[in-house]
């Protein structure tokens, strides 16, 4: 199979969001094929305006029967895909002009993945452009603020740059290496990404990183969007969490990595909740740090990083 790129798509009650993406993948000629999910928008997604929108790009569109959220949806769409290589992104989101550029940098390389840089919408609207500061932290720390493609990553820049945003529209995959690996989204309604994200560093033996932002994410600061409620449905973030501390916890390479990663999330996650909510989630949030971590694992962790150490041992005795 020939190098190409397929853009893949959840979308719901986002039409004109969706009609925009698919313009603006067209206009950048380097796109191949576009697979969108429909994920039961009401009404539905109407074809022969998005194919309109599309401007020739060869589009597949599929529709759930009921709402299952974004991880679901892009399952669904794995399947569905041509491409020798997918770029996962939001209705809502957009490719820049840097796509194309990145795309040719990766022509004829061998990988698994690339994670690219991208830009936050939230950023732009404060007259910044690119990643929230912790991230951009974390790739200068791997050493990697500056050339267009780098790699492959070395075991200390995979543990930084696994520590970023736990995105999908930040990642250039081969799509055979994630049917391989089985890998895919959580099926949850919120926080479906993560387990996506960690469980392709675990399982990549070839990742570069490119600082090419080539693609604008969305984001919503308020409003009914998943990522802005504060309800029951955040416990949902225990799941993919779950899943994967019993992976990666006992390898070296990833497990203090991932244990900053989750003590941060699930800090950022109660944050986000109502308060009477607080008390149920501080007891999941001990059972599950005394669940994957032993006293002789808490040990261990608090030598290599006392800070971290400190945090386990907090949020373990609640």
């Amino acid at each position: 199979m020939s190098d190409s790129l397929a853009l893949v798509v959840p979308a719901r009650n986002d039409h004109a969001g969706l009609a925009r993406l698919l313009a603006g993948a067209a206009a950048t000629g380097c796109v191949a094929e576009a697979v969108v999910v429909d994920d039961a928008s009401d009404p539905p997604l109407a074809p022969a305006p998005l194919r309109r929108a599309a401007r020739g790009l060869p589009l597949t569109l599929l529709r759930q029967p009921r709402p299952r959220g974004a991880g679901a949806a892009r399952n669904r769409a794995l399947a569905s895909v041509r491409a020798s290589h997918l770029l996962y992104v939001d209705a809502d989101d957009l490719v820049t002009p840097a796509l194309p550029r990145l795309w040719a940098d990766l022509r004829g390389r061998a990988y698994d993945f690339c994670h690219f840089r991208h830009a936050e919408s939230g950023l732009s609207w404060r007259g910044a452009w690119g990643m929230p500061a912790q991230d951009e932290m974390l790739w200068a720390g791997a050493g990697l603020s500056a050339g267009a493609l780098a790699g492959p990553l070395d075991t200390r820049q995979r543990a930084a740059l696994a520590q970023t945003a736990n995105y999908p529209w930040n990642k250039i995959y081969r799509t055979d290496f994630l049917r391989a690996h089985g890998l895919v989204c959580s099926e949850t309604m919120v926080h479906n990404d993560i387990e996506l994200h960690w469980a392709s560093y675990a399982d990549a033996e070839t990742v570069l990183a490119a600082d090419r932002p080539a693609v604008m994410h969305h984001f919503a600061a308020r409003g009914g969007r998943l990522t802005n409620r504060t309800g029951i449905e955040r416990l949902a973030a225990f799941v993919p969490l779950e899943r994967l501390a019993a992976r990666l916890v006992p390898e070296a390479p990833l497990a203090l990595p991932y244990l900053r990663f989750a003590s941060h999330f699930l800090a950022w996650v109660r944050a986000n909740m109502r308060p009477e909510l607080h008390p149920r989630f501080d007891r999941r949030t001990g059972h599950f740090v005394r669940r994957h971590i032993d006293a002789a694992g808490l040990a261990r962790i608090a030598r290599a990083d006392p800070v971290l150490g400190l945090r386990l041992t907090l949020m373990g005795a609640l």
